[in-house]
């Protein structure tokens, strides 16, 4: 099990992550607008992904516009090679 929220760890410095209650009350994160939460894919999945698996998110979304709940780039930050768009 590789847990993305590890990625995602709100730090004092940005304004736009926040700590909250989640689903029956355990622990989440809040990203506003303009929220980046970066960390080389390594230290959250393991090198090669298996043939099938899951990835599971609750989220509420403050606007109709279409945006990456999740994604991992190329080391350029040009191209999405895997992510969760929300349209």
């Amino acid at each position: 099990v590789w847990d993305l929220l590890m990625a995602a760890v709100p730090t004092n410095e940005d304004k736009n992550q926040y700590v909250d209650d989640g689903v029956d009350g355990f622990l989440a994160f809040g990203f506003r607008p303009g929220s980046e939460a970066k960390q080389p894919y390594r230290l959250c999945l393991p090198e090669k992904l298996p043939g099938e698996f899951t990835i599971a998110a609750t989220f509420k979304p403050m606007s109709l516009r279409t945006s990456y709940l999740f994604a991992v780039l190329n080391p350029f930050d040009t191209i999405v090679q895997l992510g969760l768009r929300i349209s």
